[in-house]
């Protein structure tokens, strides 16, 4: 393969004699095309890298230490902790009552680790002004205890409401946690990533972070999945700054229901734990709308008229949708609005967690594309069978099942709710951990496909198959990477290099 100025000039058996500057013979070593993450929240995950993270913590009480610790040695104006699961220990959340044997001056928020969830103490309440009786929003509910006051446990909604009173970064800051996720997963082997989308910031601020951070030599080919609302809300982005930055935008992001964790995801059917039992009142309407007879679960972001207009309006200026969601009853939810839409082949199914053998055959017909995350079963497995028990848990992300049906299919990591490491992902799709069904396990090919011209296919973007006229990005393996037993070799991998200008 011949390479001139980070291009592929020529590639075959038989390319073309030199003189080359350079000669590398990589002596029987595997080069394959750099990954593609479709899903992920780079800037989260630079914000997150500066944040005390509780990932290692597995007690209650190990958390608290924690948190007591950063805020001795830190003495913040306000403290965000990430990476906080009470599935660790079998629950209950913790409490503003616990978080205020930390601090009842400063600000606490304990973000949980599958994003959909938190904690906050009475000096973050206050901040927010968040009172005792609080009314759940719409899309978001708060714990309370058994008289009825607010009494820590943020979910969905709930969580940005406190969360938008902390102070938001400056654009400086924005830039420096997209260069600082840029590298770290430009050495995990990808080439390209998309942002969908960062809570609290504005619009505005992230595009120009991007747009800056894009056009900087070395840096990675970043792409944005832009909430609904900054797109077409009331405080939507002018058209003429929507032309400016269209390069990055690469769709739409909506979410639909919430996460498994947290017993968030809108789900057939309960959840096991007590949590669920807050988080059941939104859907009364919703259960009404969909005319459905079964029980149904977890927390819907809007109701499924809003959302099959939310869908309508952004396919109808030529959008793609990317939407979130976990539970089938979610499923079931954007499928229609898919197929109202006219265009359900356009669009994105996010997650899709929980599947009937029916809803895989609708998928396949509608044509729509499904972004897994394989990581989430060795990350999340134990809350998984918290909250929906071992024969529920055990089918959760139908890999195989979903290929053999021809589901345009592709996986991703969703960082930094998990680490987002490439080589973990393929593991998992060959070998699925124990305790979840190993009929779904796929075979190396095929794991491989899903990180690399599927994950292309789903967010429209061109195939890196190292042929003549693409970008040398590529990684190289001491063995068959279809294995994924090996560290990569960063050593002669070509990223492109300066930008040009938009």
């Amino acid at each position: 393969m011949i390479v001139s100025h980070g291009r592929i000039v020529e590639r075959g058996p038989h390319v073309s004699e030199g003189p080359f500057d350079q000669v590398v013979d990589l002596s029987g070593k595997w080069l394959l095309p750099a990954f593609v993450d479709n899903h992920s929240h780079i800037e989260g995950t630079g914000t997150h890298l500066g944040y005390p993270s509780l990932v290692s913590c597995q007690t209650k009480e190990e958390v608290l230490e924690s948190l007591a610790g950063a805020v001795a040695a830190r003495r913040p104006a306000q403290l965000i902790a990430v990476q906080y699961d009470q599935n660790r220990w079998g629950g209950p959340h913790l409490t503003a009552l616990e978080l205020d044997k930390i601090s009842t001056q400063i600000p606490i928020l304990v973000r949980h680790s599958n994003g959909h969830a938190a904690v906050a103490n009475s000096a973050a309440f206050n901040l927010a002004s968040i009172h005792p009786y609080q009314e759940d929003l719409p899309s978001g509910t708060f714990g309370r205890d058994e008289t009825g006051v607010v009494n820590g446990p943020l979910f969905e909604s709930a969580v940005d409401l406190v969360a938008r009173s902390f102070p938001k970064p400056e654009l400086q800051e924005i830039k420096t946690a997209i260069r600082r996720a840029n590298q770290k997963v430009k050495e995990l082997g990808f080439r390209e990533v998309c942002d969908m989308g960062s809570h609290n910031i504005s619009a505005l601020d992230l595009l120009k972070a991007y747009d800056e951070v894009w056009k900087e030599a070395g840096s990675i080919d970043m792409r944005i999945y832009m909430h609904w609302k900054d797109l077409f809300g009331p405080k939507a982005v002018s058209g003429e700054t929507l032309e400016q930055y269209r390069h990055l935008i690469a769709g739409v992001k909506i979410f639909c229901d919430g996460a498994i964790g947290s017993a968030t995801a809108a789900i057939y059917g309960n959840y096991l734990t007590e949590s669920s039992s807050a988080e059941k009142k939104p859907l009364t309407a919703a259960q009404a709308q969909f005319h459905t007879s079964k029980s149904v679960s977890g927390l819907l972001m809007y109701p499924p008229d809003k959302l099959k207009s939310m869908v309508r309006t952004a396919t109808d200026k030529g959008f793609q949708v990317a939407t979130h969601a976990i539970g089938d009853f979610a499923v079931d939810l954007v499928m229609d609005a898919y197929e109202e839409s006219g265009r359900p082949s356009l669009h994105r199914i996010e997650h899709a967690m929980i599947l009937s053998d029916q809803q895989i055959e609708r998928i396949a017909k509608l044509g729509c594309f499904v972004s897994i995350q394989p990581e989430f079963l060795s990350r999340f497995g134990k809350a998984y069978q918290n909250q929906l028990g071992t024969d529920r848990a055990t089918k959760l992300i139908r890999s195989r099942s979903l290929l053999q049906a021809g589901v345009k299919l592709s996986a991703s990591t969703d960082r930094p709710i998990v680490e987002g490491d490439p080589k973990v992902g393929v593991r998992l799709l060959r070998q699925r951990p124990e305790g979840f069904d190993q009929s779904e396990n796929l075979d190396g090919n095929s794991a491989l496909k899903l990180w690399l011209e599927n994950a292309s296919h789903a967010n429209c973007s061109k195939a890196n198959d190292l042929t003549a006229g693409q970008k040398c990005e590529a990684v190289i393996f001491d063995s068959d990477p279809k294995l994924m037993s090996e560290q990569i070799d960063l050593s002669h991998l070509v990223f492109n290099q300066v930008k040009p200008k938009a």
